[in-house]
């Protein structure tokens, strides 16, 4: 179908696509005229849907259109309607560009360019790659928006532009990446981020070049930032004492977290002081199992550290959350015992700086669901250092004998095995080191056990590893 004699056709037809060889399926309009279809388009058996010339705006729900399409010829698609392009992946050559006035979720291959303008959104949860242009940009506040759905990693586009009123939303685990310059061309652009930041700098979004970032033309908020709004270059401090600054560097825009760990100065800070019902400017007022708390991991749906010292830990592929000892889920740590050797759960993202002799003390709950068979050993809990290096306080292993025991990460180091009465029980195990061997704990169950070594002591801080497994 093409127009060729007018400058603009529209048609309200409905459009079955029934090709049965395979080849193109060619909606044209000449180069400078547009055709716009708000009927259904269907088809799902052959063949690709070509968008080639002109300008092809879809303004019906194509929600039994699954063919592929491709914008070409200098060509543009134009998606007006948030079922505009059904289930279909985009591919954009060279030259071609999609427009978005909608809330897509489509596949995208950008080797063109991409423009989300006002009303229009784009999530990138079922792909987006290429190294065409992203430019987003609307007449309103916030009504025009690129969403970056990744957890972990990076969202690779080419040169971005924030147009005016364009949103970035994302996780502030996550990085938005360009190949090419990161442009601000206009105001009240902003950059939306969730989930929790690590402590020091996260880098958001970067590219070969920033331009055009002041205070006027783009902020930041979201519950990364405690619900705030923050315009470059400021600060925003919560009540905890966590400072965080909007601010920027030659190629990238940046969320900076300081702490301001301990005001009454009682050793507990802030944060923790807050989350326990404390008073953070009352020296005398403090929980005493928070003093000294270098991590605290209740799994609250992640590995982060709520302790308020940043010592967050990341999943490894093999870590999943589950249930905890009250039945609620993802709020507790799954060991696989089929893991490969040394296979870490989940480790720190930092180095924690207990090192040597210093005192120390983990405790942790855990459940042992099965009895591991000859040579098999089942681990959890927690360590410092790496393999081939004592851990000091490391990990409770379970073995085919039916016994807990503690482990060194030596073969020369041992410890006397603790009798299991059970499999299937949620344990409470509390580790304590006090300056010498010979002052080393072990509590199961709130009840002191006889150990005769816990093996030597890290001699540097490392990462902390939550749980690991070895078979």
């Amino acid at each position: 179908m093409n127009t060729s004699s007018v400058t603009s056709v529209a048609l309200t037809n409905n459009f079955v696509i029934a090709n049965t060889a395979g080849a193109a399926n060619v909606f044209k309009a000449q180069s400078g005229k547009t055709l716009t279809l708000s009927g259904a388009i269907s088809g799902s058996a052959n063949g690709t849907v070509v968008a080639d010339a002109g300008t092809l705006v879809l303004s019906g729900a194509n929600t039994a259109l699954s063919l592929p399409f491709v914008v070409t010829n200098s060509g543009t698609l134009v998606a007006s309607n948030n079922k505009a392009l059904g289930s279909s992946s985009v591919t954009v050559a060279s030259g071609a560009t999609l427009k978005v006035n909608a809330a897509i979720a489509n596949s995208v291959t950008n080797n063109g360019g991409v423009t989300i303008s006002s009303g229009g959104s784009l999530v990138s949860s079922n792909g987006f790659s290429g190294l065409g242009s992203l430019s987003i940009g609307g007449t309103a506040t916030n009504n025009a928006s690129f969403i970056s759905s990744i957890f972990s990693g990076t969202n690779s586009v080419g040169p971005l532009s924030l147009a005016g009123n364009g949103v970035l939303r994302m996780d502030v685990r996550t990085q938005i990446k360009s190949s090419g310059a990161v442009s601000i061309t206009s105001t009240n652009n902003l950059i939306t981020v969730n989930e929790t930041p690590i402590v020091g700098t996260n880098n958001l979004v970067v590219g070969t070049s920033l331009t055009g970032a002041s205070a006027s033309s783009i902020a930041l908020n979201g519950s990364a930032v405690d619900g705030q709004t923050i315009a470059l270059g400021s600060s925003y401090t919560a009540s905890n004492g966590t400072k965080y600054t909007f601010t920027n560097s030659a190629t990238a825009l940046q969320l900076v977290v300081t702490l301001i760990p301990d005001t009454d100065g009682d050793g507990v800070l802030n944060s923790r002081e807050i989350a326990d019902g404390t008073n953070p400017n009352d020296a005398s007022s403090y929980n005493s199992l928070s003093k000294g708390l270098v991590a605290y991991y209740p799994f609250n749906g992640n590995a982060n550290d709520e302790s308020g010292n940043g010592n967050h830990a990341a999943l490894s592929s093999q870590g999943q959350l589950t249930a905890n000892r009250f039945g609620t889920q993802n709020s507790a740590l799954f060991c696989n015992t089929g893991a490969a050797l040394g296979s870490q759960i989940a480790e720190s993202t930092q180095n924690i700086p207990i090192t040597g002799n210093s005192d120390r003390t983990i405790a942790f709950w855990c459940k042992f669901s099965t009895e591991g068979t000859s040579g098999q050993y089942t681990q959890t809990g927690v360590e410092w250092g790496t393999t081939g290096q004592a851990g000091g306080m490391s990990h409770l292993s379970q073995q085919s004998s039916g016994y807990i025991w503690l482990w060194g990460h030596y073969a020369d180091v041992g410890a006397i095995p603790v009798q299991a009465s059970s499999y299937n029980q949620w344990r409470q195990i509390v580790l304590s080191y006090s300056g010498s061997l010979s002052n080393g704990k072990i509590y199961i169950d709130g009840s002191s056990v006889p150990i005769s070594d816990i093996g030597r002591l890290n001699q540097r801080d490392t990462f902390a590893t939550v749980a690991t497994t070895i078979t």
